[in-house]
């Protein structure tokens, strides 16, 4: 359950009246036990089971069990957040037959569809990174923090 993709489909039969949507709470290391609002979280099996609207998931899981390594630092956890998880299910079909010319499936079978979004060249960490190549050495912020977050660096107008 390290892989955040794992956790999301285990949300399948999650209340679709949930006060938390069940992507946040994926994102937030858990993984649906099929029980009423009940969650476990991957990495220190801590369970939470009531949600309220407004409920923030990492504060929550902070609350629950503030000395859970994902919580601390999901960083440097085995954690595979699920951006990560696409770009190497991307990476491993960039040559798929099902998609047409205008990023439309022909197939409703195709796991991937590709997308005429202009940021699509910074899709991967990778990509995100390189964009930081003339990012100030003296920001506060490192290149690795901000691309692993999804940002990337446009060069000018972007400080």
């Amino acid at each position: 359950m390290n892989i955040e993709e794992n956790r999301l489909r285990t949300f399948i039969d999650w209340p679709q009246d949930a006060v938390v949507h069940a992507s946040r709470v994926a994102k937030g290391g858990f993984y649906y036990t099929g029980h009423a609002l009940e969650v476990q979280c991957f990495l220190c099996g801590i369970r939470i089971t009531d949600w309220n609207y407004g409920d923030q998931v990492m504060v929550r899981h902070r609350q629950a069990e503030p000395n859970c390594p994902f919580v601390q630092n999901p960083a440097s956890t085995c954690n595979v957040p699920l951006v990560e998880s696409l770009e190497s299910i991307t990476s491993q079909s960039t040559s798929s037959p099902n998609v047409q010319d205008n990023g439309v499936t022909d197939s409703q079978n195709s796991e991937i569809v590709q997308s005429n979004n202009p940021t699509v060249e910074y899709a991967t960490y990778q990509q995100r990174l390189e964009s930081f190549r003339n990012w100030p050495s003296t920001a506060a912020v490192t290149p690795e923090s901000l691309a692993r977050a999804g940002f990337y660096y446009l060069q000018s107008g972007d400080m």
